[in-house]
């Protein structure tokens, strides 16, 4: 009797063990990093990485302005997942249709000016 339950005790651990491993063994969850490109101190960061929340991109006290960037999504991403962008820039207006969303940047891709001196007064994403 002490040796079924024993092995009772064993089998429910486990099984218990195995579907603990099994829950944290989920995919990893959607998230986002970014990058940019700021006024007198070009692309940051500089050696091309991503950052990810909660760092932060520009300047605190510097007054210098944020001309552009890139977001990515990042995880297990399904297919039909994108993160497209827009932005309003200075004497510009927005860079890309407001009303058509399909040639938006996304994933990525770059959103803004680069050396024109021309900062981003605004930001709408899908």
């Amino acid at each position: 009797m002490k040796i079924k339950l024993l092995y009772w005790v064993g089998l429910m651990i486990l099984v218990f063990l195995c579907l603990t491993v099994t829950a944290f063994a989920v995919d990893s969850p959607v998230g986002v990093v970014y990058r940019g490109h700021i006024q007198d101190l070009g692309d940051y960061p500089s050696d091309g990485s991503w950052l990810d929340s909660p760092e932060m991109i520009g300047t605190k006290g510097q007054s210098k302005r944020i001309e552009g960037f890139s977001i990515k999504l990042t995880g297990d991403i399904p297919a039909d997942m994108v993160i497209r962008y827009n932005v309003h820039v200075q004497n510009k207006g927005w860079l890309y249709d407001a009303n058509d969303s399909t040639d938006w940047p996304q994933d990525g891709d770059y959103a803004g000016t680069s050396g024109q001196s021309l900062r981003i007064e605004a930001v709408n994403r899908l």
